[in-house]
C-alpha cells in the first residue's frame, strides 16, 4: 500500500553538482527540521537554493522559505500541494501544483510573490492535474504531469500528450527524458518523444531517478535497483549495492560531484556510494535522519545535502572534514582513543569499545557498531601504548588490552596516565586518582610494583623533566616537583609551587612538552620552570605562538602539529617550510562547547585521521576533506520590520523612501544570515545612522529595537559573522521619521508666522504704549494745563463771582434804587391818585353842593379830567417801565404763560409782585 501511494504522490529530486567525498569513518553531522519548525506540511517535494542564498523546499503547504535561522510558508493561489519547483533565470523561481503552474518572484532579502501563468496554456488542456517535475531546457522551461508535458517559450505553452500515461522525467546533460508506462523510456527531441533503444526491459517498471555516469546513464528503479545504459545495452548496476537498493526501494538520487552518487530510498534512508556503485554508508533515522522515506535531494553551494522526506527536512553535512561516532556507533561520552593492530580503541564512560579500523569501510547491517570489550564496563581515563602494550586507565584500575580481551595488572582506582620513565625503559609510573604507581616489565610483561606512599595526591597531569624527575599538575593545588632515587623505587622529596610560594597567579591546569621543553599552562597564559630562580616565568615564546590567549591543554601529534584547546574550542598548529605555523581552528568552529570540560582530548592516529572527544563521543577529523570545503556568498538579511506603534509589519523589506509619522516612532528589525551550518552559532552587529556612531558589540541576537525615535533620516544596517569568523555583507534599510505636527514645516511656518505676528504685535503694543505714554504725558500736561486752567477758571470765576456779586449788588442797589424809585413813583402816583381822589371827592361833594349849573359842569368836567389822570394809560406805562427795568420781564413772561389776562389783571400782578397791599392797589386802580 505505502508503495502504491507513493506511486502516485512520488518525486524524484535531481541535479549535478561538484565532487563531495563521503567518509567511511564515523557519520556526517545531520540537523533536522519538522513541521512545527517550518509550520508548514510533513512531505517535502523538491528542494533548491536560490539566487539570494536562501532554501526553498516544494511543501504540501506550498513554498517554504529559510535563511537559516527564519521561515516563512507561501501558498498556491488555490492552496494545493505544491511539488516542484525549479530556479529560473534571475529571481524566478519556478513552481507548480495541482491544475496551477507559473513562478515565484523572489526579493534579495526574501518574500515571494507568486504569478500563474495557467491562462497561457489552452484552455482544453488545463485540467492535467498535479505537476510532479520541472526542468530548464534549451527548447524552454519543461512542466511534466501524468498526462502531458507542457514547454513554456516566448509566453506561450506547447502541450504534448502522454501516449498513455507518464511516470517521471529527468534532464541529464541537457537531454530530456520521460518515463511512459506503455512505451517505456523516452527522449525528446525536436517537440517529438522518441524510445530508447535497447530499455525495453524497463517498460512498465517505476523509474525514480536518472543521472549521468561517465558517457553513460545510471537509471534508478524503484524495486530493481538500478542500471546502467550505455546508448544501446541495459545493464544492471553494483551487485552489493542493488541488494540494498532492491530491498528499500530507490525513491530518488542524486549524483555528488563527479565520484559518488546518493540514493534515497522509502525503507531505509540514504545509500552512498563511490563511483563503482560499492556501497560507502548507510544513513537512516538510526544515524538521525528525520524520516526513512527520502522524497527529494538536493546539494547546495556549499556542497552540503539538504533531504525532503516524509516527516520533515534533513541537512546533512556531507562536506565537512569532520563526522560523528555517537549514539549510533554504541558510545558515549568520550574520553581517549588509540588504535594499536589496526584495533580502534575508544574509552568512554561506559567501558572501551573496539574496531578493527578497515571495518568501517565495509558494508553491512552492524557496520556502526563497535564491541565493547567485557570487564571494562565503566569509566575509562587513558590508554596509551608502551612498547607494543596498550594501558587503559579505568576507573576501577589498570588494564592491559589485548586485542578485544582486557586484563586487569591494578585495582588502585583512577589509572589517569602512563609514562616511561626515560632513563629505565622497562619501568613505568602510572598518576592515579591517590598518587603514583610503579610498574615493571619481567618476562616481557608488565607487572605491578607498589604505591609510592610518600605522595597521595591526584597526578592527572605530569610529565618527566629531561633530569629525569617528575612534574605533576593538580587543577586546585598547583604543581608538584618529584625527585626519585636513581633506580625510582622511592621518593627523595618533592616540591609544592603555588600562587603563594612562586609567580603562579592562577590555576594550573596542564604541563605539556612542547619542542622539548616543559610548560605549564594556566588561566593566565603559559609558563615554565627557571631553575636558577627556583620559580616559574611567563612562556613569551608560547605565549605569542598561541597569540597570549589562555590555552588550556595541548597535544602533539604525530606530523609535529600541536593541537590545542581554548575557551571550549579546539584548533591545531601545523609547521610550515619557514618555520612558522599555521593556525587551523575553522573546520572545528562548530564543535565549541562540546567537549567535556579540564578532559578535552585529542588523538591523531595519521594524516587523514584525527579522533577529537567530545560529550557525544568522538569526532573524525580527515585535513583532507577541508580542501573539498565549497565558499559561497555568506549573506545577511533583513527579514522583517515591525511598525509597534501601528501593530504592521512590512514583510519584504524592499521598500524604499519609508516614512513614519511620529506616533509610528516605535521600529523594530529582525534579521538573519544564511550560515547553514551553525546557523545557532551567527553573530550579528548593528548600527542605525542617525542615532548611534559605532557598531554594536557581536551578539547572537537577531532582533533590535529602537523606540521613541525623534525625528530624522536614518540608516539602520546589519552584518553577520559565523563560526568562520567570515563577516557578511552590510545590509542598509533607510527610512525617516516625520516630526509631531507641533515640530513640522507647516507648524514651524505657522509659528514663524505667529513669531511675525507676535513681533508685530510687540510693536503694535509697544507703540501703543508709547503712544499712551504719550497721551498720557499729553493727558497729563493738558490735566496740568486744565489745572491750571481751572485754577485759572477758579480764580477768574471767583473774580468774575465777585464781579458779579459787585454788578449784582450794584443792580441790587440799583434795583434798590429802582425800586425805591418804583416804590417812590408808586407813591407818588398812590398820592397823587389819593390827591385826586380826594379832590375828586371834593369835587363830588361840591357838585352836590352847587347849584350853578355851570359850576356843577365845570366840576363834572374836573371830575372827568380827575378820573382820567388816575386812569392815565401813561401812568401805566411809566410804571410798567419801572416795573420791568426792576422786575425783569416779569409781566412778558406772564403773558406768555397766561395770555388771556386783561390789562386790569396785569396791572393787579403787578401790584401784588411789588407787595402793594389791596388798598393802595385800589387807590392806584381807582377801586372803591
Amino acid at each position: 500500500m505505502k508503495k502504491l501511494y507513493l506511486l502516485v504522490a512520488g518525486l524524484l529530486c535531481f541535479n549535478i553538482v561538484e565532487a563531495s567525498i563521503i567518509k567511511s569513518i564515523g557519520t556526517p553531522f545531520i540537523r533536522n527540521y519538522n513541521r512545527y519548525d517550518y509550520n508548514g506540511g510533513s512531505q517535502t517535494w523538491a528542494i533548491q537554493h536560490a539566487y539570494n542564498g536562501m532554501m526553498y523546499f516544494a511543501n504540501n503547504d506550498g513554498l517554504l522559505e529559510f535563511d537559516g535561522k527564519q521561515w516563512a510558508t507561501y501558498a498556491l493561489p488555490n492552496n494545493s500541494i505544491l511539488r516542484a519547483i525549479k530556479n529560473g533565470p534571475d529571481s524566478l523561481l519556478y513552481a507548480g501544483g495541482f491544475d496551477e503552474l507559473g513562478y515565484f518572484k523572489l526579493g534579495e532579502m526574501g518574500g515571494a510573490k507568486y504569478y500563474s501563468l495557467i491562462d497561457l496554456i489552452p484552455e482544453d488542456k488545463r485540467n492535467f492535474g498535479e505537476i510532479w517535475k520541472i526542468y530548464i531546457h534549451p527548447d524552454g522551461i519543461i512542466f511534466q504531469t501524468f498526462t502531458q508535458i507542457m514547454i513554456y517559450k516566448n509566453h506561450k505553452f506547447d502541450v504534448i500528450m502522454a501516449p498513455s500515461m507518464f511516470h517521471f522525467s529527468f534532464v541529464v546533460n541537457n537531454e530530456y527524458y520521460i518515463n511512459d508506462r506503455q512505451m517505456g523510456l523516452m527522449r525528446y527531441a525536436l517537440g517529438s518523444l522518441y524510445p530508447l533503444i535497447g530499455t525495453e526491459k524497463l517498460v512498465g517498471k517505476e523509474i525514480w531517478g536518472m543521472t549521468d555516469y561517465g558517457n553513460k546513464l545510471l537509471i534508478s528503479t524503484s524495486s530493481d535497483g538500478y542500471f546502467i545504459y550505455n546508448g544501446n545495452i541495459l545493464t544492471e548496476g553494483n551487485s552489493l549495492s542493488n541488494e540494498f537498493l532492491k530491498q528499500n526501494q530507490i525513491y530518488c538520487n542524486l549524483k555528488l560531484g563527479s565520484d559518488e552518487l546518493v540514493f534515497g530510498t522509502i525503507q531505509k534512508g540514504l545509500l552512498f556510494t563511490d563511483q563503482l556503485g560499492n556501497p560507502i554508508q548507510n544513513l537512516s533515522m538510526d544515524d538521525g535522519l528525520p524520516n526513512n522515506t527520502i522524497l527529494c535531494l538536493e546539494v547546495d553551494k556549499s556542497g552540503n545535502l539538504w533531504l525532503g522526506t516524509d516527516h520533515g527536512i534533513g541537512y546533512i553535512e556531507i562536506s565537512s572534514p569532520i563526522t560523528s561516532l555517537s549514539n549510533n556507533f554504541g558510545l558515549s561520552t568520550g574520553y581517549a582513543a588509540i588504535v594499536k593492530d589496526e584495533n580502534l580503541y575508544l574509552g568512554t564512560n561506559q567501558g572501551l569499545f573496539v574496531k578493527k579500523i578497515n571495518e568501517f569501510n565495509s558494508f553491512n547491517e552492524n557496520s556502526k557498531k563497535l564491541e565493547m570489550i567485557s570487564s571494562t564496563m565503566g569509566q575509562v581515563w587513558n590508554l596509551t601504548n608502551i612498547d607494543g602494550t596498550l594501558f587503559c586507565g579505568h576507573n576501577n584500575g589498570t588494564f592491559i588490552i589485548e586485542d578485544k580481551m582486557a586484563t586487569q595488572i591494578s585495582d588502585i582506582g583512577g589509572g589517569w596516565n602512563y609514562l616511561q620513565i626515560p632513563s629505565n625503559k622497562s619501568k613505568i609510573i602510572s598518576g592515579t586518582y591517590t598518587g603514583l604507581s610503579l610498574y615493571s616489565k619481567e618476562n616481557g610483561r608488565w607487572r605491578f610494583v607498589k604505591q609510592y606512599k610518600e605522595f597521595i595526591e591526584s597526578a592527572r597531569s605530569m610529565q618527566f623533566d629531561k633530569d629525569g624527575s617528575l612534574w605533576i599538575v593538580h587543577g586546585y593545588k598547583g604543581i608538584y616537583h618529584i625527585l626519585f632515587d636513581q633506580n625510582y623505587d622511592s621518593i627523595l622529596k618533592f616540591d609544592h609551587y603555588n600562587s603563594e610560594n612562586s609567580n603562579l597567579t592562577s590555576q594550573v591546569l596542564d604541563v605539556v612538552d612542547i619542542n622539548g621543553n616543559l610548560s605549564f599552562t594556566t588561566r593566565d597564559g603559559i609558563y615554565k620552570y627557571s631553575k636558577g630562580k627556583n620559580n616559574f616565568d611567563k612562556n613569551e615564546e608560547l605565549d605569542e605562538l598561541f597569540n597570549s590567549q589562555n590555552v588550556e591543554k595541548v597535544f602533539k601529534d604525530n606530523e609535529g602539529g600541536y593541537w590545542y584547546f581554548i575557551d571550549k574550542t579546539v584548533g591545531v598548529l601545523r609547521k610550515r617550510e619557514d618555520g612558522k605555523y599555521n593556525n587551523i581552528k575553522l573546520p572545528f568552529a562548530q564543535l565549541e562547547g562540546n567537549f567535556v570540560n579540564s578532559f578535552e582530548f585529542v588523538y591523531s592516529y595519521d594524516i587523514n585521521n584525527i579522533f577529537i572527544a567530545t560529550e557525544n563521543g568522538f569526532v573524525h577529523y580527515n585535513p583532507m576533506q577541508s580542501n573539498k570545503i565549497k565558499s559561497y556568498p555568506f549573506l545577511a538579511y533583513l527579514r522583517n520590520v515591525d511598525i509597534k506603534n501601528n501593530n504592521q509589519s512590512l514583510g519584504d523589506t524592499n521598500i524604499e523612501n519609508l516614512v513614519l509619522e511620529y506616533e509610528q516612532n516605535d521600529i523594530a528589525f529582525i534579521y538573519s544570515a544564511n550560515d547553514y551550518v551553525n546557523p545557532d552559532k551567527i553573530l550579528f552587529s548593528t548600527i542605525l545612522d542617525g542615532y548611534q556612531s559605532e557598531w554594536t558589540e557581536w551578539q547572537f541576537k537577531n532582533t533590535r529595537e529602537f523606540t521613541n525615535l525623534f525625528e530624522g533620516d536614518y540608516t539602520f544596517k546589519v552584518k553577520a559573522k559565523n563560526t568562520r569568523s567570515q563577516e557578511s555583507n552590510i545590509v542598509s534599510f533607510s527610512f525617516k521619521v516625520n516630526p509631531p505636527f507641533y515640530r513640522s514645516k507647516v507648524a514651524f511656518f505657522i509659528y514663524f508666522l505667529i513669531f511675525i505676528g507676535i513681533i508685530f504685535l510687540i510693536v503694535y503694543i509697544i507703540k501703543r504704549r508709547f503712544e499712551k505714554a504719550k497721551n498720557q504725558s499729553k493727558l497729563r500736561q493738558e490735566e496740568v494745563f486744565r489745572k491750571k486752567e481751572e485754577q485759572l477758571q477758579r480764580e477768574t470765576l471767583e473774580k468774575e463771582k465777585e464781579i458779579i456779586k459787585m454788578r449784582n449788588d450794584k443792580l441790587r442797589q440799583e434795583m434798590k434804587v429802582k425800586d425805591k424809585e418804583l416804590a417812590n413813583s408808586t407813591m407818588q402816583m398812590l398820592q397823587k391818585n389819593e390827591i385826586l381822589i380826594k379832590l375828586k371827592e371834593e369835587l363830588k361833594k361840591l357838585a352836590l353842593s352847587s347849584k350853578d349849573e355851570t359850576s356843577i359842569h365845570e366840576v363834572k368836567h374836573l371830575l372827568r379830567k380827575i378820573n382820567k389822570e388816575i386812569d392815565s394809560e401813561n401812568q401805566w406805562k411809566v410804571f410798567e417801565t419801572h416795573f420791568e427795568s426792576v422786575h425783569e420781564e416779569f409781566l412778558k413772561r406772564i403773558k406768555q404763560e397766561y395770555p388771556n389776562l386783561t390789562p386790569r389783571e396785569l396791572k393787579l400782578c403787578a401790584y401784588l409782585r411789588m407787595n402793594i397791599s389791596s388798598k393802595e392797589i385800589s387807590v392806584l386802580m381807582n377801586i372803591s
